[in-house]
């Protein structure tokens, strides 16, 4: 058992969005977070206590299984032992700003109710989807970035020599995402460059088809528009995360190797221009 010290757990309470209440995170509760390897995660910190591993497990047995299970229900009872140690740590420094905070809110926003029970709830008295899926599924980049490493770009591995990292998602998986992008109130892409992969065209045109009203967060390089972009971003009105280091086109191009400065700020213009569409930059 790892548990919160009573001051700890009491300022914890006190600073927690939407008040005090448990378990202490909601994230194996309403998330799911699909890295480059296949493994499956209830947020992007904790890489220890996995939910399940894809394609190994489809991913009902992921979010209904035993793993999964037992980190709620160390969570609901305030223990961070299942590789929580990080914010373990943050809370009983007073570090509030660095436990990710967004799932208490996801629950304000959109009241989700999970088993942590015995015996549990009946069927009609719960939720059984993720309400967050985040996906970092492909290191398919066009960009070899001074800060970045093989693991999420293919243009480094490509440059050292190194063989691509094998693609884990394809159809099938998109298939099996179905229902769960029914449900989902938020999405969010991540890993080398999003508008590079085929696999996340697949699941955004799947959004535009089946869950237009999500919420939907991409953090790219700028460097693609075309017009497929243009389309899945007239439907969505996605939030564009657009990664930015240095802004003299000296400074830009020797950090962001592989782009052209004049190029992502006109892109970054492009995706202003749709209505709707939100544009933020993700500074260093």
């Amino acid at each position: 058992m790892l548990k919160l010290s009573p001051p700890a757990a009491a300022a914890f309470a006190a600073n927690r969005v939407g008040g005090p209440h448990q378990p202490a995170c909601h994230a194996p509760f309403t998330s799911m977070y699909f890295d480059q390897f296949g493994n499956v995660l209830a947020c992007c910190i904790n890489t220890i206590q996995t939910l399940g591993s894809y394609p190994a497990q489809n991913l009902s047995e992921i979010w209904s299984g035993e793993s999964a299970r037992k980190l709620r229900a160390a969570l609901a009872a305030g223990d961070f032992s299942l590789g929580c140690h990080d914010c373990h740590s943050s809370i009983s420094s007073g570090n509030f700003n660095a436990v990710n905070a967004m799932f208490d809110q996801q629950v304000l926003d959109t009241p989700h109710q999970w088993v942590v029970e015995n015996p549990p709830l009946p069927d009609d008295q719960r939720d059984p989807w993720p309400r967050m899926l985040e996906f970092a599924l492909s290191t398919r980049c066009n960009l070899t970035c001074t800060m970045c490493s093989g693991y999420f770009s293919s243009a480094i591995r490509k440059a050292e020599g190194l063989e691509p990292l094998p693609e884990v998602y394809g159809d099938e998986f998109v298939t099996e995402l179905r229902p769960f992008l029914e449900h989902v109130t938020d999405v969010r892409f991540y890993g080398g460059e999003p508008f590079l992969a085929p696999v996340n065209f697949a699941i955004l045109e799947l959004l535009c088809e089946v869950n237009s009203s999500c919420k939907v967060s991409i953090t790219t390089n700028g460097t693609i528009w075309n017009q497929r972009v243009h389309q899945i971003v007239e439907v969505l009105k996605p939030t564009i995360v657009v990664s930015i280091d240095g802004f003299s086109t000296e400074g830009f191009e020797s950090i962001r190797v592989g782009a052209s400065r004049e190029k992502v700020f006109a892109n970054l213009q492009q995706f202003s221009r749709v209505e709707g569409c939100k544009v933020s930059l993700a500074v260093c």
